[in-house]
C-alpha cells in the first residue's frame, strides 16, 4: 500500500498521516522514481546510464544509508540491523568485484531484500532525480523545467485511460472491470472523474469481476477512492502504522464521505489476483476480503505489504525507505513478503473463467430462491446456460484423432474439418470465419469464441453420424450431412 502526499528536502512521502507539513510539487516529480520501480517504460529514467564504480565513495554511500534505515525504517530496531548487515558486506569484501553504481545498488537491494522480510526496501542510482528536485529552478540541463514533467507524466497517464484498460459488461449481467495501477488523484487530474464515469457503467450490472492481476499497486489514496464505491462512507477500513523521523503513530483509515457517480454497496464481488498483485493493489484485495466484500480468485499474491517514502542518500543514490504498514481491523496478519492467500487458488490464468462460473452460480441461486411467480425466466435460463457453458470447459473432453476424424465432413452450408488435432467449424457462406470445436461430451461440443451457442452430432440406428444440431437459446438448426 503507498500513500499519496510528498515530502521536501529528498524525501517523497507516501505516508498519508504526515501530510500537513509536505510540499507537493517536489513530490511530484520524484513520482518519476516510483513509476521507474514499478516497471513502466516512461521516457525519463532511461537516460540514467550508470558510472564506474570508482568515481563514488562506497564506505560514505554505505554510512549514510545504514543511518537513513536506523532512523526512518518503520522498526528501529531491524533498520539497524539492515545497516550493519551492509556494513559487515562492505568489509568482506562482497563489493568489491562490482563495475558499476547501478551494479552496486542492485547488490544492496539484493542484500536488504534477501536477509529481511522486506519487498519494497530498494537503493537506486538516480542522481538526475535527484539534481532536478533539488535545483531551485526546478530544471535539468536540458532546460526541461519539473512542471513540463509532470505534464508530460500525466499526459502519459491520460493516453493510457489512467491504466484502466477495460471496462465491460459479460453474460449474466456481470460486470468486469480490469485495474492496472492505482492512481493518485492529486497527480491524475481527471482520475476520480474517470472512476466515477466506470462505476456509473458498472452500477446496474448484478455482480462485478475486478481484475488486479496485472496491478503493481500505486497509492493510497487512489486505493481508498476505489474502495470508497463498494463500502459505505467512513467505514473503517484500515489501522495503520507509520514511522517518520523516528516517532511511531498510529491512524484509522475511512472510506471517503462522498464520491462521485453510484456506488456497488450490495453487488457480489470477485477480485482476481496473481503473483504480480502487488502493493496497492493488494491492500486493496485485503480490505475487500476481511471487510466480507469479495472473494479472492487466482494466485497467491507478491507480498509487497509496506508503504515507502523516496529518501535521498547522497546526490547519487535514491533508497525507497518503508516505514508504514496497516491491516483490516479485523485482520490478524500484514501481507509482507507473505502475499495474500485466494479464497479460491487456480492459476491465474484459470481465474476470469473460474470468477464467472461463481458470480453466475450465485446469481442463479438468489433467482431459483424468489418465488416462482417474480423469478425472471430470461435471468434464470441465460444463467443456466451459462453456468452449463463454464462448468462443460472445466472438464473438456480429449478425443484422439481418429475419433476426431470421425466427426469431419460437409452438412449442408457447415464444413467441419480436422486442422492440427482439432475440430473447426465453419459455415460455407463467404466471408465467414471457422471455429474451434471444444469436445465436452460424446457427439457435443462448445465453439470457441462464440459463447451463445453448441454443436451437436446425431447418430442412426447403426451408430452413423447423420445430421449436425447448432443450439443456442433461442435458434436452433438441424442440417443432414451431405
Amino acid at each position: 500500500m503507498i500513500g499519496d502526499s510528498f515530502g521536501e528536502k529528498g524525501i517523497m512521502n507516501f505516508s498519508k498521516h504526515h501530510r500537513a507539513n509536505r510540499t507537493r510539487f517536489g513530490g511530484l516529480l520524484l513520482t518519476i522514481g516510483f513509476y521507474l520501480c514499478l516497471g513502466q517504460s516512461l521516457l525519463y529514467g532511461q537516460g540514467i546510464k550508470p558510472v564506474d564504480i570508482k568515481k563514488i565513495d562506497k564506505r560514505a554511500v554505505i554510512e549514510a544509508t545504514a543511518k537513513l534505515l536506523k532512523d526512518h525504517y518503520l522498526y528501529e530496531e531491524v533498520g539497524g540491523m539492515m545497516g550493519d548487515l551492509l556494513k559487515k558486506r562492505l568489509a568482506e569484501g562482497d563489493y568489491d568485484q562490482l563495475k558499476t553504481t547501478t551494479d552496486f545498488a542492485r547488490a544492496i537491494t539484493v542484500d536488504l531484500q534477501s536477509n529481511f522480510r522486506d519487498k519494497h526496501i530498494k537503493l537506486s542510482y538516480d542522481p538526475r532525480t535527484i539534481k532536478m528536485t533539488r535545483n531551485a529552478s526546478g530544471e535539468d540541463k536540458s532546460g526541461q523545467s519539473k512542471a513540463d514533467l509532470i505534464e508530460e507524466l500525466l499526459a502519459v497517464e491520460i493516453y493510457e485511460n489512467y491504466r484502466i484498460p477495460e471496462i465491460r459488461r459479460i453474460r449474466g449481467n456481470i460486470g468486469y472491470l480490469k485495474m492496472d495501477m492505482m492512481l493518485p488523484p492529486v497527480l491524475a487530474t481527471g482520475y476520480s472523474e474517470k472512476m466515477a464515469a466506470a462505476m456509473e457503467l458498472l452500477a446496474d450490472t448484478d455482480a462485478l469481476i475486478l481484475d488486479l492481476r496485472h496491478n503493481p499497486g500505486g497509492w493510497a489514496e487512489g486505493n481508498r477512492l476505489l474502495m470508497s464505491y463498494f463500502f459505505p462512507a467512513r467505514t473503517h477500513i484500515m489501522n495503520s502504522t507509520s514511522r517518520l523521523n523516528g516517532e511511531t503513530n498510529k491512524t484509522k483509515e475511512f472510506t471517503r464521505d462522498e464520491v462521485s457517480g453510484r456506488q456497488m454497496l450490495e453487488q457480489p464481488l470477485y477480485v482476481l489476483v496473481s503473483s504480480k498483485t502487488a502493493s496497492a493493489a493488494e491492500s486493496a484485495s485485503h480490505i475487500l476480503k476481511y471487510g466480507g466484500r469479495a472473494k479472492l480468485i487466482g494466485e497467491t499474491t507478491y507480498g509487497a505489504g509496506y508503504s515507502f517514502d523516496d529518501m535521498f542518500v547522497d546526490e547519487n543514490f535514491i533508497i525507497a525507505m518503508p516505514n508504514s504498514t496497516g491491516m483490516h481491523p479485523k485482520a490478524t496478519e500484514n501481507w509482507e513478503s507473505i502475499g495474500l492467500k485466494p479464497d479460491v487458488v487456480v492459476s491465474q490464468s484459470q481465474a476470469m473463467e473460474e470468477a464467472r462460473l461463481l458470480a453466475v452460480i450465485e446469481l442463479l441461486e438468489k433467482e431459483l430462491a424468489k418465488p416462482r411467480k417474480e423469478r425472471y425466466k430470461y435471468r434464470v435460463d441465460q444463467l443456466t446456460w451459462e453456468k452449463d457453458r463454464l462448468n462443460d470447459l472445466k472438464t473438456p473432453l480429449v478425443l484422439t484423432d481418429e475419433d476426431l476424424l470421425k466427426y469431419t465432413g460437409d452438412y449442408g452450408p457447415r464444413k467441419i474439418s480436422l486442422e492440427n488435432g482439432h475440430l473447426y467449424h465453419k459455415n460455407t457462406k463467404p466471408n465467414r470465419p471457422a471455429y474451434k470445436l471444444i469436445p465436452i461430451r460424446k457427439d457435443e461440443f462448445l465453439l470457441e469464441g462464440l459463447e451463445d451457442y453448441r454443436l451437436y452430432f446425431d447418430r442412426d440406428k447403426k451408430g452413423e453420424i447423420k445430421q449436425v444440431r447448432m443450439r443456442s437459446l433461442t435458434r436452433l438448426y438441424i442440417e443432414q450431412k451431405q
